[in-house]
């Protein structure tokens, strides 16, 4: 099985401008280095317009076969027919980069750490009608939140390599996918293929973009 990548650049962008945010908790300036993903940056543009390409078209469909990611602290594919936080959406990536790197925002958030992660890969078996949300600032349930209640919404999102990380610079751009739980999606999808996580490489990486480091290193086939 063919593991989907999202559109990428083989250079890093080299004009990297400082930008602050307020950390309201704290109380104070936080200084950042990079680039902040959005289509006014020409780097960015670049790849926006690659995904625009492919899901901003006239027949918002998306078909049989198209092969959808999501990553899980559970072993079992299809433990998702409830949230333990109670979202109504769920999501998946349209590639896996996306997915993988969500391991490690898990681990970074999350203490203990060293939590397994499995990346999961599943087929849709029916053809599927979306609303294609161009902005990326933010969450889906922030960007169009009466609008993902409804109906299957793809949209452009940055990749972030942890969430500890403070700086843009080793910030990519994938595409999501997210399913409002009423409408039964579970009955949509197929599993085809697990992956463990080695959440480990991905720490080790973290200030690496594709070109230079390929998180398919850290997926390991599980056999059962």
């Amino acid at each position: 099985m063919e593991l989907v990548y999202p559109p990428y650049l083989l250079y890093r962008e080299t004009f990297v401008p400082t930008s602050y945010e307020y950390d309201d908790k704290n109380k104070r300036l936080v200084k950042h280095h990079g680039t902040e993903v959005n289509r006014k940056n020409t780097y960015y543009n670049q790849l926006y317009k690659s995904i625009d390409t492919i899901y901003d078209v006239k027949k918002t469909i998306l078909t049989t076969g198209t092969i959808l990611y999501r990553c899980s602290t559970s072993r079992d594919p299809y433990e998702f027919m409830t949230s333990a936080t109670g979202s109504p959406l769920i999501y998946f990536g349209l590639d896996f980069v996306i997915s993988v790197w969500i391991a490690l925002e898990i681990n970074d958030r999350t203490k203990p750490k060293h939590i397994p992660c499995f990346l999961h890969t599943y087929i849709l078996n029916k053809d599927v009608k979306y609303k294609y949300i161009r902005q990326s600032e933010g969450t889906i349930p922030e960007i169009a939140p009466k609008m993902s209640m409804k109906m299957v919404c793809i949209h452009p999102q940055p990749v972030l390599h942890g969430s500890t990380v403070v700086d843009y610079e080793d910030t990519e751009l994938g595409t999501e996918l997210t399913f409002p739980r009423h409408i039964h999606f579970a009955s949509f999808i197929t599993h085809i293929k697990t992956f463990k996580i080695d959440v480990a490489k991905l720490h080790r990486n973290r200030h690496k973009m594709i070109f230079q480091w390929n998180p398919i290193k850290a997926l390991t086939p599980l056999t059962s």
